[in-house]
């Protein structure tokens, strides 16, 4: 728990802007490799800029407050697959938009809530990994 405090404090150290960048590196990775696929069905919005915030935030601040004995491993490891969560969610929303749905105007909506989802079960449900 002490490893996790150190890091919240010196936050204007390294370690908050190259963790914050594990992960949004990747997802931007795979947002662009979606953008690409279906061009003309997903437009990019305010949405999409807090799924780049607020699902991290949910997972940094749970991880900083209440640890539940994990290791500093999983730091970088649990920041990417979040990061990867988040790709494959616009992805599955650019896979609806091309279907047409007449709900399709609320997919960024229900993308930041399942997000936001998926950084609280990948804080509670994934292990504590070995140093």
């Amino acid at each position: 728990m002490d490893k996790f405090k150190d890091i919240i404090q010196n936050w204007g150290q390294p370690w908050g802007p190259i963790l914050y960048l594990m992960f949004v590196i990747p997802a931007l990775i795979f947002m662009g490799i979606a953008k690409f696929l279906f061009w003309n069905y997903i437009n990019f919005t305010y949405y999409h800029l807090l799924i780049l915030t607020i699902p991290w935030l949910i997972w940094f601040g749970l991880i900083s407050i209440a640890s539940k004995g994990k290791s500093l491993s999983n730091l970088p490891a649990e920041s990417v697959l979040l990061a990867i969560i988040i790709g494959i969610l616009v992805l599955i929303e650019g896979v609806l938009s091309y279907f047409g749905l007449s709900w399709q105007e609320n997919l960024p909506y229900l993308l930041l809530l399942i997000s936001s989802i998926a950084a609280f079960s990948l804080w509670f449900f994934v292990p504590s990994l070995p140093e």
